[in-house]
């Protein structure tokens, strides 16, 4: 997620300078470079939600703290519409 954002701002200083120079639509690594940073919102999302997923089994694996004790407290229906809106 991280990485991902660094990235957004590094395109963002890019996008700044072509701007600058009035050339923003006349680059086309400029162009292709938006076209493959479009999904990476959505894998930030999701590997975000991995990773705190990951982070809380080992505790219930090993028996240190239950299932129940794990679970979120967000209602599945605010997790759908979180998921959903971010793609």
């Amino acid at each position: 997620m991280l990485a991902v954002g660094f990235l957004y701002v590094v395109l963002m200083i890019w996008a700044t300078v072509l701007w600058w120079r009035k050339r923003s639509f006349e680059s086309p690594g400029f162009l292709k470079a938006l076209v493959a940073v479009q999904p990476l919102g959505f894998i930030a999302t999701i590997s975000g939600w991995v990773t705190a997923e990951v982070g809380r089994q080992p505790w219930i694996v090993y028996g240190l703290m239950r299932t129940a004790a794990g679970v979120s407290p967000i209602p599945a229906g605010n997790v759908v519409w979180s998921l959903a809106l971010s793609s």
